[in-house]
């Protein structure tokens, strides 16, 4: 078995910092160096560089002691020998994970399906279990790329195979958290209802797994809302009017300059990542006097008229401080180690500044939303 074979060196590697053998500890800074390769997420071959960076090192500041670049040669970080690493490493923290698991009370899943750059699709799967002796574990369990679709019965083998590699009783079970796309969330055809089906099929008590689904597709509806959605048509047209050509954005860049704003520049806005809308309205709305100086030194001012007009840049400055807000509540809901009491604070923070928002905006009154007091 691979952990008999390379998870004694990889253990003396990392947890012994006093290594007598000179091969042993060119292995232990291999595994290392690997490490923190990956950590980066850098590719294999830059392996070779970091050790001939090390060799450079050691020859500027210890010209005199040769020794210590004769050790660092024996170093193997070629492409395939640090490949070789991260499998190893990869392999030890998936048996270490299953070693925790083991032990484990309960545990709860959190699935999320996104596209890789090669356009495959990938289901993540986070897991979070405790033990009787209330130690939590937090890591992401698995990746599996769904080739045949994200249909829901997809999803649903794919965690049961996950569960199945990692040795975890269906019984353990406590609770589901989806990405809350449509193949989620289906009542009958989604995973998290076919999950529950089979778990009820196999003795599991299935009506006492809880069920959550993330908030963002609400709210990417909501950014969709047609008046909305047509303020934020008007804001992207603007800004690559001046972004798609390279004269006129170091044309408007210079004159960000000389007002003298926060922001010295416009941002892109991408439909894959809805949530950079917040970033780049707050630049918008930043950035508004020279962009208005802007279209008129270039005479475009009857194309962009909506920049003049006062009840469409107090709806830009209204979705800027929504977006914002939004913003703020997705970070707020993640990282790791949250309590539900902390998430659940979260949210029902956010649903007062809401009632309030919604008050003032009644009465005329922005002091609480400093892009519409603007």
């Amino acid at each position: 078995m691979w952990h008999s074979t390379f998870v004694p060196i990889f253990r003396s590697a990392i947890l012994n910092p006093r290594l007598t053998n000179t091969s042993e500890r060119a292995t232990e800074a291999s595994y290392k160096i690997t490490h923190e390769l990956m950590k980066k997420m850098k590719p294999y071959t830059d392996g070779e560089m970091v050790k001939d960076y090390i060799l450079l090192a050691c020859s500027t500041l210890f010209p005199e002691k040769k020794d210590l670049e004769r050790e660092a040669k024996k170093m193997q970080l070629s492409d395939s020998t640090v490949a070789r690493r991260a499998s190893d490493i990869s392999e030890n923290i998936a048996h270490t994970l299953k070693d925790k698991l083991s032990s484990a009370e309960f545990v709860s899943l959190a699935m999320d399906e996104s596209l890789d750059i090669n356009d495959t699709p990938q289901l993540l799967i986070f897991i979070r279990a405790i033990n009787s002796k209330f130690d939590i574990t937090e890591e992401l369990l698995d990746m599996v790329s769904l080739k045949n679709g994200t249909t829901g019965i997809e999803i649903k083998n794919a965690v049961l195979e996950t569960l199945e590699k990692f040795n975890i009783g269906p019984e353990k079970i406590t609770a589901f958290t989806t990405d809350g796309a449509p193949a989620m969330l289906g009542k009958r055809n989604g995973a998290v209802a076919l999950l529950k089906e089979t778990l009820k099929n196999g003795g599991v008590a299935a009506e006492g797994i809880f069920s959550y689904h993330c908030i963002v597709h609400q709210q990417a509806l909501f950014a969709k809302f047609k008046c909305l959605n047509e303020v934020m048509a008007n804001v992207i047209e603007v800004v690559n009017y001046i972004r798609a050509r390279a004269r006129n954005h170091l044309h408007f860049k210079l004159l960000c300059e000389e007002f003298d704003t926060h922001y010295g520049d416009l941002v892109l806005h991408t439909e894959i990542r809805w949530l950079s809308k917040g970033r780049m309205l707050a630049h918008f709305m930043d950035l508004l006097e020279p962009l208005k100086s802007f279209i008129v030194g270039q005479g475009e001012t009857s194309r962009f008229s909506v920049l003049d007009d006062k009840e469409w840049v107090l709806s830009v400055a209204f979705l800027c401080d929504i977006t914002q807000h939004l913003n703020e509540l997705n970070l707020k809901m993640q990282g790791r180690n949250k309590t539900v009491y902390e998430l659940y604070t979260a949210v029902r923070v956010f649903s007062d500044k809401l009632d309030v928002l919604e008050q003032s905006v009644r009465g005329s009154d922005y002091r609480f939303s400093p892009p519409c007091r603007k």
